[in-house]
């Protein structure tokens, strides 16, 4: 997930400019970064935008669609427990910005 957010965040990518963005972060070799590229391309996460070398690589979901198909998975897992685990999700987040605040209570709003 975290190099979808990664594509997300540049638009269409090389797996250089993956492998730079995660060395910020982690030790990883680039092989490794080549094979998760190639394996999201082969599940349909991933498609290549352009077949010049290096290839570029864009997302075929938004974030969005991705944040759907989570809260769908969660509650076929959790059915009727989400509510405790929304709770958890909230205080997890370190410093939710103001503009979380407001949508987040917006939507709380919204559904009394």
């Amino acid at each position: 997930m975290e190099i979808l957010g990664i594509v997300w965040r540049l638009k269409a990518v090389t797996v250089r400019d993956v492998h730079d963005e995660l060395l910020k972060t982690q030790s990883i070799a680039e092989t490794a970064v080549r094979s998760q590229v190639e394996y999201m391309v082969e599940k349909g996460f991933l498609k290549v935008v352009d077949e010049r070398r290096p290839q570029k690589f864009a997302a075929t979901l938004t974030k969005d669609q991705v944040s759907e198909a989570f809260v769908a998975v969660a509650r076929r897992l959790l059915g009727d427990s989400m509510d405790g685990f929304l709770v958890r999700l909230l205080k997890q987040r370190k410093l939710p910005s103001e503009s979380d605040v407001r949508k987040t209570k917006a939507l709380l709003d919204e559904l009394e």
